[in-house]
């Protein structure tokens, strides 16, 4: 019959010790102030047993889910029980009660992600403002901005934010973010950045250029930058009221004297219009003019010039 004055105290320890980086292998041992034998051990998470039923308690490849209470109850020869908590948890934040121990785990930076304000399409001109966010520990301390176009990197430092003030046309495309801390570092996915904006650099380009022949063709393609794209080309000829043609292409066939002039387009989309520089289509020979029989015909000629 064993006699003690002090009751057996249980106590769990951890290999190894202190900071443990995310996948590494975490053992618990179950150890008694006594020298009582022990008749067997119990393993439990969370109040969920049958974790193991040996002295030691090894955890592979530890993960952030598997924080949380382990529990190890001894039985001993003698009858008597006792039992010792652990607390494993992926970062110093939470508590902790007696008697348990705290294990921060350090893993590189995860689930690395923009999020931007406002979200969606962007008006020209807008403040628009993209955020890292990233789970790490120790936390993230350096934050870099790429835009992909161009794999042009922005900035890097300590700020988990990039503020485009005004933001204009040509700052739309895709940019991500990369999260780093000293064990290691994760690129968040891309985003894409829509800028809406009006009409800009409306143009005609005319073919064939220079003077057309009397009788043959000739077409004129408008081209604007818009986002959302032009919905809507309206052609004008200068000193005539109403528009001359729609589409995005003029095209004159069999063209005359009086088809010369110059021409312009309007192209719209929902946010605006913008027009474009007038250009000249010119036809070979003197543009007639109507006349009619029995009027009177009026010459102008250069005087003469006399040769000696």
């Amino acid at each position: 019959m064993f006699s003690f004055t002090d009751p057996p105290q249980t106590s769990v320890s951890i290999s190894p010790p202190g900071h443990i980086q995310e996948g590494t292998d975490v053992t618990l041992t179950c150890n008694s102030t006594s020298d009582l034998p022990v008749k067997s051990y119990s393993w439990s998470k969370s109040g969920h047993r049958d974790l193991g039923t040996e002295k030691k308690y090894t955890i592979k490849h530890f993960r952030p889910e598997d924080s949380g209470w382990y529990d190890c109850r001894s039985l001993y020869e003698c009858g008597f029980r006792d039992s010792s908590t652990v607390h494993l948890q992926v970062n110093n934040s939470g508590s902790t009660t007696s008697p348990s121990t705290s294990l921060p785990v350090l893993y590189p930076p995860k689930n690395t992600r923009i999020e931007s304000d406002p979200s969606g399409e962007m008006i020209e001109g807008s403040t628009v403002t993209l955020t890292c966010m990233s789970e790490a520990d120790p936390p993230v301390h350096t934050y870099t901005w790429i835009k992909k176009s161009g794999a042009v990197e922005l900035k890097s430092g300590k700020e988990k934010t990039l503020i485009f003030n005004k933001i204009r046309s040509e700052d739309r495309g895709e940019y991500l973010c990369q999260a780093a801390n000293r064990i290691g570092q994760q690129d968040s996915p891309a985003v894409s950045l829509q800028v809406i904006y009006t009409l800009k650099n409306t143009t005609v380009l005319t073919r064939p250029s220079g003077v057309i022949t009397k009788g043959s063709s000739v077409n004129l393609t408008c081209s604007s930058d818009a986002n959302p794209p032009v919905e809507i080309y309206t052609w004008f000829k200068v000193g005539e009221s109403t528009p001359v043609g729609s589409g995005q292409q003029y095209s004159i066939t069999n063209i005359r004297s009086e088809d010369g002039g110059q021409y312009y387009c309007e192209a719209r989309n929902k946010y605006g219009a913008g027009n474009s520089s007038t250009v000249s289509v010119i036809v070979e020979g003197i543009s007639a003019s109507p006349c009619f029989s029995n009027d009177d015909l009026t010459c102008d000629c250069p005087p003469p010039v006399l040769h000696v």
